[in-house]
């Protein structure tokens, strides 16, 4: 039997697209889609509302289903309205804030207060914290009251034997302080860090002392002054006026000059000052202090070439150590 071979022709080429074909017909129109809302504000029984009117009651908002008036609320009324948004649920209730207080002015003795009663005393402001009456004053009765603001009760100028208050605020040599403990101390402010705690620092303007002048020193009047003085400006010590012993040429100490005590200890040692005129170097100026504050004592020590030492404008600094 004879096997005949079968061969099978490879693929032509893609022909060209054919036209395109005819606009098939219009489909059908879809249903009607859901009506929209008119919304209408706060519901209101008097008002003719129609279907898809929008109203909010009581928190939450409703949608009309019938034509017409109802003075029934939406609420409760199912035939007429639809809820469209619920109010929510009530959150849980926050912490309790501070409590005020209630202000009754300057501190009685004779006062009941209540709790979270404000006064007024010496100043500061102080809250009560158990009902009641106490004839302690609130400065020194923590047990009834707390402080709420501190201030100051201005007492004027500093005296050794006035019974200050807890903030009681007093002027003593150009600062203001005030008062830290009740009660007396002899001490003044600016040496007493324990009593008193100051306000504000403020320059301390002395008044021109004469200094004292011995041992065959004098004052030197041709320069305008009587007598030479100093004075203190803050931490700056002024010296005015002329003097000397009179010769042509002298080295010499003495004329004391007198300071305050309560500037605190002055420490030994001393500042020295060049005075010139002119060219002309006219002789120099020491001062000496003592080591005890309460001797009061400066000491001058001057030396030149000339009869008369000039001490306008000299200035020296020396704060209290």
């Amino acid at each position: 039997m004879a096997i005949t071979k079968v061969y099978s022709p490879s693929a032509g080429a893609t022909g060209p697209a054919g036209p395109t074909g005819p606009t098939g017909a219009t489909g059908p129109t879809g249903p009607a889609g859901a009506a929209g809302l008119t919304w209408q504000g706060t519901w209101a029984s008097t008002t003719a509302y129609v279907v898809n009117d929008a109203v909010s009651y009581s928190g939450s908002s409703y949608r009309r289903l019938v034509t017409g008036t109802t003075s029934t609320t939406p609420d409760v009324d199912t035939t007429n309205w639809a809820v469209l948004a619920a109010q929510g649920a009530q959150g849980a209730q926050g912490n309790t804030g501070a409590f005020g207080v209630t202000w009754k002015g300057t501190w009685g003795a004779a006062v009941a207060y209540a709790v979270r009663d404000a006064v007024l005393y010496s100043g500061t402001s102080y809250r009560r914290t158990v009902a009641g009456t106490t004839s302690t004053t609130p400065d020194q009765d923590s047990t009834n009251w707390t402080v709420m603001a501190l201030g100051v009760n201005w007492r004027g100028t500093w005296a050794s034997a006035t019974a200050y208050a807890l903030g009681d605020a007093v002027y003593y040599a150009g600062t203001s302080y005030r008062r830290l403990v009740a009660g007396t101390t002899s001490t003044t402010p600016d040496l007493d860090a324990t009593n008193w705690q100051m306000l504000a620092q403020g320059l301390r303007l002395g008044t021109w002392t004469n200094i004292t002048l011995s041992s065959g020193w004098s004052a030197y009047t041709s320069l305008g002054h009587s007598v030479p003085q100093w004075r203190r400006e803050g931490d700056i010590i002024r010296l005015r006026g002329a003097f000397g012993k009179g010769g042509s040429t002298w080295t010499a100490n003495g004329a004391p000059l007198t300071y305050d005590p309560a500037w605190g200890p002055i420490p030994v040692s001393s500042q020295t000052v060049t005075l010139s005129g002119g060219s002309t170097v006219m002789g120099r100026l020491s001062i000496w202090g003592s080591s005890s504050a309460s001797s009061g004592i400066w000491e001058l020590a001057v030396s030149g070439s000339t009869a008369w030492m000039p001490l306008d404008g000299v200035q020296l600094y020396w704060p209290a150590s």
